[in-house]
């Protein structure tokens, strides 16, 4: 058996114990900064060091630790959008166009739903910027002052979207 679907079967008998990015680097005879490299810069890596590293993680199982990559690069890849409902088909048609584009440049979207409620979309406001969002995106213009401070005390770029002020 294949040394990496050797240590998968020893892993996934333990519960909770995952591939670990060390694992692959052992296993594939090279440095965890090589593994991360494929990983975060691939074109930096010779095209069959590369796929080879690629081919233990498949082995493996290996999935990136969100959080661990999250404080390592102080991003997270990921935009929040606090929406007021999903019933609003103008809304979910946006929120669909939305993703695709944060998807074409490596971002994921978190969705909070406030039920037109301006306190829960604060607690919202608060969670997505407690995992490390790395953008914000508000519908509506009914949102408290604290919303608006919180985010700029947190420093992340926001948008506020679907607003009308009719003096310009």
């Amino acid at each position: 058996m294949k040394p990496g679907k050797d240590l998968c079967n020893r892993l996934h008998g333990r519960p909770g114990r995952q591939p670990t990015l060390s694992d692959v680097a052992r296993l594939t005879g090279v440095s965890t900064a090589t593994v991360s490299r494929v990983l975060n810069r691939p074109n930096d890596v010779s095209p069959a060091l590369r796929e080879r590293v690629l081919a233990e993680i498949d082995a493996v199982g290996y999935v990136p630790h969100g959080a661990a990559r999250t404080l390592a690069s102080q991003r997270s890849s990921t935009v929040g959008a606090i929406i007021p409902t999903l019933s609003n088909a103008i809304f979910a048609t946006g929120l669909q166009a939305f993703e695709q584009r944060l998807d074409e440049s490596g971002y994921t979207l978190l969705i909070a739903i406030s039920e037109y409620d301006p306190e829960h979309a604060l607690r919202h406001a608060r969670s997505l910027l407690s995992r490390g969002v790395d953008g914000v995106m508000l519908i509506g213009q009914s949102h408290r002052d604290e919303m608006f401070e919180l985010i700029r005390t947190k420093n992340v770029p926001y948008v506020t979207t679907w607003t009308h002020h009719a003096d310009g």
